[in-house]
């Protein structure tokens, strides 16, 4: 089994308080490092961002242990 790793996925939403602008929402993907499209976690990105990144190590690292990487 692959480990798992994270990546970086922030969502965009359109800021209307400024014309033609975006607002980047942080959020963390968790995924296996030989099938990056089949991600199988996603962080709350309600969550303050270092939460999310810590968070999201935390699950790949105990997952890749798990899994017996």
């Amino acid at each position: 089994m692959a480990r798992w790793l994270v990546s970086y996925c922030p969502h965009l939403e359109c800021d209307w308080t400024r014309s033609g602008a975006e607002l980047e929402i942080p959020c963390f993907r968790i995924y296996p490092e030989d099938e990056p499209h089949r991600w199988i976690a996603e962080t709350n990105p309600d969550l303050p961002p270092e939460v999310q990144e810590e968070s999201a190590f935390i699950i790949a690292e105990a997952l890749s242990k798990l899994l017996g990487v």
